[in-house]
């Protein structure tokens, strides 16, 4: 989920932000909204529901699948733009 939430954020941010700022902040951008989503979401189960808890492994594989989605659309964008 979090590895498609990165390559919205970035290809959405890619074509707004293109002229303002460079792809190295795009692509960090969008790997730091995914992760803090993903953060305030474990926190919200642990301290807001009583079904759920939060889980540190399931915040690290939302961190993996954020990062893998932040490096494969940096690929496409470079190739994109070859």
């Amino acid at each position: 989920m979090f590895l498609g939430l990165s390559g919205i954020v970035f290809f959405d941010n890619t074509a707004y932000l293109k002229k303002k700022t460079g792809a190295v902040r795009i692509a960090l951008g969008s790997f730091l909204f995914p992760v803090a989503l993903s953060g305030l979401i474990e926190i919200m189960q642990e301290y807001l529901t009583t079904t759920r808890s939060g889980d540190w492994m399931d915040f690290l594989f939302d961190v993996i699948g954020a990062l893998l989605g932040s490096l494969i659309c940096r690929s496409i964008d470079r190739r994109l733009r070859s």
